[in-house]
């Protein structure tokens, strides 16, 4: 991934939203563990590299490009296994409890948000409202579907989390939050995939 990309990521998704949980839970006492960036890129470049070998063989394998949803499934399996949030005081609320596992799982849906974006820059109306309409998330019978989410990777931890069954969770959240949005994802033309030629 090229640096100006993940330090975007870095900054406008995981820092962004782990300063919104630290202002959410003040209880929680949160702070960011030092050299986080760089235990981040680290444990991503090791995960892409590693869906690339699963996917695909043959010379040139660095050349080949991963979708929005398999960079989103990386970055969360790469922030569960980094924990970039420290928490030192008495949180009672789950979402401050589970600070990493928030951070992981809102980034992702972060991550495929802001690519969608770019996958509609031709409409802008429609890029705009994607931009500017928070994820929405299934309906869930009890609490919300986020804290169910925290919980289920808490449990996994991050050995458990696969990056590709993540993948297909972030495809199932951006089909539904297409959907509640009125946008239908316009076809790719024929041998191509999207965003995946524009990221690694």
């Amino acid at each position: 991934m090229d640096d100006n990309v993940f330090d975007g990521i870095a900054e406008h998704v995981v820092l962004y939203l782990g300063e919104q949980l630290r202002k959410k839970y003040p209880n929680a006492d949160m702070d960011w563990k030092d050299g986080w960036r760089n235990g981040l890129r680290a444990s991503y470049d090791v995960l892409r590299d590693q869906i690339r070998g699963q996917m695909f063989s043959g010379p040139g394998l660095s050349d080949h490009r991963i979708d929005r949803h398999k960079v989103a499934a990386a970055f969360t399996r790469a922030i569960m296994e980094v924990q970039p949030l420290k928490t030192y005081g008495s949180e009672p609320s789950e979402g401050g409890r589970l600070a990493n596992e928030a951070l992981a799982f809102l980034s992702g849906a972060r991550i495929v948000q802001r690519f969608l974006v770019n996958r509609f820059k031709a409409q802008r109306e429609i890029a705009e409202k994607i931009a500017t309409t928070p994820v929405r998330f299934p309906p869930a019978n009890d609490g919300d579907y986020p804290v169910h989410a925290y919980k289920a990777f808490h449990n996994a931890g991050h050995a458990g989390l696969n990056v590709f069954v993540l993948s297909n969770l972030y495809f199932l959240i951006e089909s539904f939050h297409l959907q509640a949005l009125g946008v239908d994802m316009p076809v790719p033309p024929e041998g191509k995939e999207g965003l995946s030629g524009l990221l690694h």
